[in-house]
């Protein structure tokens, strides 16, 4: 009884606001915990948290949880209860709802389970303590209490003598005299003396106030003094055994230091001696039990942690379990809402607990405006003024003397007279008198708009004011400082301050710093044009020994002298900040700058050149800091203004060393070599001397780390070594681990170390044996097979040796046969090549009389035949010397690749055209198919047409009816894309004995189809197909045809060959677009195609379709229709067609006035002399011979008709010598036809000059053509128009008759002009003289 009251006497009273706040920090499922329900939690030895949660088993390292289920572990159940850390053995047991006991072996990492079938007494177990004789106290909710021995492994229920113990039980405590604390389910608190196994029991008497307060008890502990507390639904107890009554604690709604709910789950005494009380529905509740006396229950006040949405309180109210660490941390479980953790040590960086929503507290407000007056704070918040101390905040809202509904505070200063001055955001000036505490308005109607920067008051009490507007000041008035304004280039003032020599200092938004001397004139300005690091200035400030510091947007400047302001250091990223947006300076006591900035809070160290860097890691809130807000009060507490409130720190705290708690290793995990996700974790070990071995599959792992004091985890850095690998310290750059891939085997020792941020590296390391054995390929044993197996294959090279002597001389004798027949061969080549460079000479001289005789009309039908004999023999025989040339340049390598970019699907096509206008078997049908698409590849065109026309031609030799594809299409294979030319046929076929050789040099298939040949021609397509880098190959069948396929890479730019410009280039380079060509469509050349093949009609159209008009005709009577009705500009046309042919259509088209200035280029497949002498008879301008190309006919089209405006250039102009006769309108370029036709029309022009309407409608007229037609003719021969030449002519005229002797407005008048004017003016664009000046030089 009188410990009891002594107990009472010493309970503290605690009064409201003297304490400081908790720090509360949450973890729950966003963090990684298997659920936010988290029931129980204890620590184990090793530092580790444990929490049992709803959905299993979380274990928490400081830095990462581990969440053990029924999916990934042994733990087969995840309706857990209650946990117990064994303080003896390394296991943690785990009582569960519904299956049993379970315990995890830290030694070998797995999980055991004890039910009913191993002598449990149930498996519904609520609570594990542990006992006085190192056993565990075993509670089951509805059968009772049994106990653990841990030497005997045996389950022993407790079986009281004189009573039954009950039906549902909660929890047990065992005080250590002996007695066993019972609390029930709705059954009261039983006593049980393990002496006797008597039994007491206590229940609620709702007459008796010292009874306990309910029959439901959740929580019994024994703290240090031995005083029992009992934890009820229905309040808190304190026992008193030698009396058997009840001291209870209950919340009370009038009383705030009442507990905070009346529905206890937890107690728990912490080092301090404190009793933390964990509730539901309330939160936590803190019962010191060292300091004054009470006098009653109701008198004793707790220190309550209620729920709230900040890091003030608690995540949820229901407060399940509490834990003290081993360092002194505090670990709470709630329902619902994860597990809350407070520091045992408040952090260096605090966040002043002003919120943007009070009522709620959930967000910090934004801080613009600062400023320290002894040991509070004043704070510029949004519409109101905020001010803070001694734990203790309070605001004055700002009356309705805004102009602005919201507004916000940007600075903060006070005056000598007592005034805080405050610049707004777009609301002016306004001061707070302290002394009368009321709210003024400064300035005039102008300045209620203004966005105020920058307050400072000089020395003689003048207050200057710096907005984006300009610059003002007050001493007895307002006034707009006109005279400083007008020589500031910015006037968006953002800081202002005078120096020891009372210059002012301004810095600007966008020209950095202006310094004025005492006479307002500007004595210094720096900007970025002046080198000056930064345009914007954020802050400015003089500090101690009267240095002027800027916080610029590029880093802090330092100006050691500010009577040389232009003498500078500078800070940034080169020093170790991190970021450069330097937003506030502030000096503390010893003299050190501090900054903030977008990325934290920063020291400068003026010594090292160099800087602290602190982030949110260290409890500095994240976001920006505002421009110029810092303060530090009489402490030296210093204070800077974010987006998320105040920041405030002590910098003595910080230049201290702390100690870093030890570095212990977390975890260790194996990853699969290819699959990147967690396979296998090896338990840790024991004693540090321990090894993990490791199979040489396992040589990619990763090692966590951390400190086992949890609250300095966020503010600790590591560096990490692997001896064996590297002898070099690696910093983790803010990882607590590590990965190592694909290490050597061998042994490692793993090492790690830590530190506190900006401090030096602590010396305790930790540190972890590994070895990585060798694949059994590597081992002792496999290196002795592998002597061994090198000693056999020594003794076998040995006994073979004789061997292979005989072997090399058998090789020997048989490479110089080999290579006798290569050079048989080589020789018998080179013979026939040069025998064929001999024959070529000759050849050409029986060519050519040849022809002149197969054009002989004399000769007869006989002779005529023998002749055209012998001249298709000279062509094979031709054709043969130009094989055996091309397959001799192969195989000598003399054949040289040059290849160039373009359109190959042009080439197949031409070759196409070719065969099937060229084919005189009426019963074999060409088909030219080429797939849709890009075909744009680098290809040489001369061996891909030598290929393909070697295919094409042998595909007609072998085929006496049918059809011949020649096919080009894109081919995908293995990943590899191809351009495919492909010949096939339906004739003979070839036998699949055949197929291997058709290849082999002068090898010819012996068949009753076979041809005269040489064997050469396929063998040089292979060559050639293999010096294009392609894959040739052949598939046949007798009877049904034959199929030839060359494959080129698409995306093979051949490195090796010789590179042409690309064809489009040459074309461009060859031929530089004309007039012509660069003419609008209205204005495009017409080129009339006339020819029967359709296939080549669309072939030219679609060549020469983008260049000029094309119109075309299928025969020649419709082709000199469409002539005469559309004059085009030039004619191609085939001479073989039916009804008229081309020589008839040439001989016609020049016999007509209107189109014989046409030029025409004959197409036709004969190429003799005498063909092409016909059609230059017939008045042919050209002479193509099929096959042909596009390119090759665009040109002769484009010189044709560039040849044509050289012609007719001569009639645009005049010698520039002006002769005084008249140059003849002829030109004997043109024909005589197109002469007579000029002269016609000079001479109506000359005959009718005093005529009005001269004009192309009366020349048509009297030359009876039509306006169209007329026109185009004298466009085509002059390149004038009509109306042009008509003027040509007159002005030709004027220069006769001024040498007559006439006016210039005789001669106008006689020309026919209008006006004297008009005439002057058309003959000085003529000649480039006024007519008067024209006679003076005449004169």
């Amino acid at each position: 009884m009188k410990r009891h009251i002594a107990l009472l006497s010493l309970l503290i009273i605690l009064t409201k606001g003297l304490a400081q706040p908790y720090i509360v920090e949450n973890f729950n499922m966003k963090h990684g915990m298997s659920s936010n329900y988290a029931l129980d939690i204890t620590q184990d030895p090793k530092g580790y948290i444990w929490i049992a949660t709803s959905s299993g088993l979380d274990r928490f390292d400081g830095h990462s949880f581990t969440v053990f289920n029924k999916y990934n572990s042994q733990l087969h159940s995840e309706e857990l209860n209650t946990l117990l850390a064994d303080p003896i053995e390394s296991k943690i047991w785990i009582g569960t709802h519904k299956d049993g006991l379970y315990f995890y072996d830290y030694t070998t990492n797995e999980f055991h389970s004890l039910t009913t079938k191993d002598g449990l007494m149930s498996n519904e177990i609520t609570d594990l303590t542990s006992s006085a004789d190192n056993g565990i106290w075993i509670t089951h909710y509805r059968h009772g209490i049994e106990f653990y021995d841990r030497e005997k492994q045996t389950f022993t229920p407790i079986s009281p003598k004189n009573t039954t113990l009950g039906d549902y039980f909660r929890t047990t405590e065992e005080d250590g005299q002996g007695n066993l604390y019972i609390g029930h389910d709705g059954e009261g608190l039983s006593i049980v003396s393990l002496k006797d196994y008597k039994v007491q029991n206590f229940r609620h008497d709702a007459k008796d106030p010292t009874s306990l307060p309910s029959d439901i008890v959740r929580a019994i502990h024994i703290d240090n003094n031995k005083n029992i507390w009992i934890g009820t639904d229905k309040g808190l107890s304190l026992f008193n055994p030698q009396k058997g009554e009840f001291t209870n604690f209950k919340h009370s709604e009038k009383n705030e230091h009442s507990i905070l709910s009346d529905q206890i789950y937890d107690i728990e005494q912490m080092k301090d001696g404190s009793l933390w009380i964990c509730s539901n529905m309330g939160g936590v509740s803190i019962l010191n039990l060292q300091g004054n006396t009470f006098t009653s229950p109701t008198d004793v006040s707790f220190l309550n942690i209620p729920p709230s949405n900040n890091k003030e309180g608690l995540s949820s109210p229901n407060a399940r379990s509490i834990l003290q660490d081993s360092y002194g941390n505090i670990w709470i479980s709630n329902f619902r809402g994860g597990i809350d953790f407070i520091s045992h040590t408040q952090p260096i960086f605090n966040i002043i607990g002003y919120y943007s929503n009070q009522q709620h507290k959930s967000t910090h407000a934004q801080v613009w405006g600062l400023y320290a007056e002894d040991n509070s704070i004043w704070i510029g918040g949004e519409n109101e003024l905020a001010y803070y101390k001694d734990n203790s905040l309070s605001t004055k809202a700002i009356p309705k003397i805004l102009t602005h509904p919201q507004t916000h505070i940007n600075v903060i200063a006070k005056d000598r007279k007592e005034r805080l001055w405050l610049g707004l955001y777009k609301d002016g000036v306004v001061y707070y008198d302290l002394r009368t505490q009321r709210f003024q308005r400064v300035g005039d109607s102008t300045s209620q708009d203004l966005d105020i920067r920058s307050i400072y008051e000089d020395e003689d009490g003048k207050i200057w004011i710096g907005a984006e507007q300009g610059l003002y000041s007050y001493s007895t008035n307002w006034k707009r400082e006109k005279e400083i304004e007008d020589q500031l280039k910015d006037r968006n003032i953002h800081s202002i301050l005078r120096d020891k020599d009372m210059n002012l200092w301004i810095g600007t938004f966008s020209r950095g710093i202006n310094v004025f001397n005492s006479n307002n004139e500007l004595i210094y300005t720096s900007s970025k044009n002046d080198r000056f690091p930064s345009n914007s200035i954020n802050h400015l400030i003089k500090d101690s020994k009267g240095r002027i510091w800027a916080a610029t947007r590029e880093g802090l400047i330092e100006i050691p002298n500010s009577q040389h302001p232009d003498s500078y250091n500078h800070y940034s990223l080169k020093e170790g900040l991190t970021n450069t947006q330097v937003r506030a300076i502030q000096e503390d006591m010893n003299g050190n700058i501090w900054i903030s900035t977008n990325n934290g809070i920063s020291r400068l160290d003026e010594d090292e050149k160099k800087f602290y860097n602190y982030n949110h890691h260290d409890g500095i809130p994240m976001g920006d800091f505002m421009d110029g807000s810092a303060c530090i009060t009489s402490k030296g507490i210093i204070h800077f203004g974010s987006q998320n409130g105040v920041c405030y720190f002590d910098p003595n705290e910080l230049s201290v060393n702390r100690e870093v708690s030890p570095t212990t290793i977390t975890q260790f995990f194996i990853y699969d070599n290819t699959i990147e996700e967690e396979q296998n974790s090896l338990p840790l070990p024991i004693d540090n001397e321990d090894e993990i071995e490791l199979s040489y599959k396992q040589n990619t792992f990763n090692i966590s780390f951390n400190v086992s004091d949890f609250s300095q985890s966020p503010q600790i850095e590591f560096s990490y070594k692997l001896e064996g690998l590297s002898n070099e310290w690696y910093n983790t750059q803010g990882e607590n681990q590590v990965t190592f891939r694909n290490i050597p085997h061998g042994y490692y020792t793993f090492k790690v170390r830590a530190r506190f941020r900006n401090q030096e590296w602590s010396k305790n390391i930790d540190s972890l044996h590994i070895h990585i054995k060798p694949p059994f390929w590597l081992s002792w044993y496999a290196k002795l097979f592998y002597f061994t197996l090198i000693c056999v294959i020594v003794y076998l090279l040995l006994a073979f040796y004789k061997r292979r002597l005989v072997l090399e001389n058998t090789i020997k004798l048989q490479k110089e046969k080999e290579k006798n027949i290569h050079e048989l061969n080589d020789e018998r080549l080179r013979f026939f090549t040069n025998i064929t460079h001999e024959l070529r000479t000759p050849l050409t001289l029986i060519l050519g009389p040849l022809e002149d005789l197969m054009g002989d009309v004399t000769l007869s039908d006989k002779h005529s035949k023998k002749i055209s004999i012998i001249h298709n023999s000279s062509l094979r025989l031709l054709n043969l010397i130009n094989h055996i040339l091309e397959f001799r340049k192969t195989q000598t390598q003399n054949r040289k690749l040059s290849v160039s970019k373009g359109n190959i699907a042009n080439l197949i096509q031409e070759i196409g055209l070719k065969y099937k206008e060229l084919n005189q078997n009426k019963d074999v049908h060409y088909h030219t198919v080429i797939e849709s698409g890009e075909h744009e590849i680098f290809f040489d065109e001369d061996v891909i047409n030598m290929i393909v026309d070697n295919l094409m031609s042998n595909a007609g030799k072998y085929t006496s009816k049918g059809d011949i594809y020649l096919r080009l299409n894109h081919l995908e294979e293995n990943q590899l894309k191809y351009t495919e030319i492909s010949v096939s046929d339906t004739g003979y076929g070839i036998s699949q004995e055949a197929l291997p050789h058709i290849f082999n040099r002068y090898y010819q298939v012996n068949s009753e189809h076979q041809v005269a040949g040489s064997g050469i021609g396929l063998a040089l397509v292979k060559s050639l197909a293999e010096l294009h880098e392609g894959i040739l190959s052949v598939e046949s069948t007798l009877d049904v045809g034959t199929t030839f396929r060359l494959k080129l890479l698409r995306n093979n730019t051949y490195p090796n060959a010789v590179h042409k410009e690309n064809k489009t280039t040459i074309q461009q380079s060859a031929h530089p677009i004309s007039e012509v060509e660069n003419s609008t469509a209205e204005e495009r050349p017409i080129i009339l195609i006339v020819e029967d093949n359709a296939d080549i009609r669309e072939y030219v159209n679609s060549s020469l379709g983008e260049v000029y008009d094309i119109i075309t005709a299928t025969n020649g009577k419709e082709g000199l229709d469409i002539a005469q009705a559309k004059i085009p500009n030039v004619i191609v046309s085939d001479v073989m067609m039916p009804i008229m042919d081309g020589l008839e259509l040439c001989r016609q088209l020049k016999k007509d006035i209107r189109t014989s200035h046409i030029p025409i280029v004959l197409l036709t497949a004969k190429n003799s002399l005498q063909d092409k002498e016909a059609g230059y008879a017939a008045g042919a301008d050209s002479y193509l011979t099929k096959p042909f190309s596009a390119s090759l006919l665009h040109s002769r089209i484009n010189n044709i008709l560039e040849t044509r405006k050289m012609i007719a250039s001569k009639f645009t102009v005049l010698e520039s010598k002006l002769q005084d006769k008249e140059e003849a309108i002829s030109n004997n370029s043109l024909t005589r036809l197109d002469n007579e036709f000029l002269k016609q029309v000079t001479e109506i022009i000359e005959n009718n000059l005093e005529t009005e309407k001269l004009d192309i409608a009366f020349i048509a007229e009297k030359m009876c053509m039509s306006h169209s037609t007329l026109y185009r003719k004298i466009k085509g021969l002059t390149e004038m128009s009509a109306n042009e030449y008509i003027r040509k002519i007159k002005m030709r005229k004027s220069l006769s008759l001024m040498k007559d002797g006439y006016s210039i407005s005789e001669i106008a008048f006689m020309l026919g002009f209008s006006s004297t004017a008009y005439f002057r003016q058309c003959f000085k664009d003529e000649y480039g003289m006024s007519p008067t000046e024209y006679q003076k030089r005449k004169q």
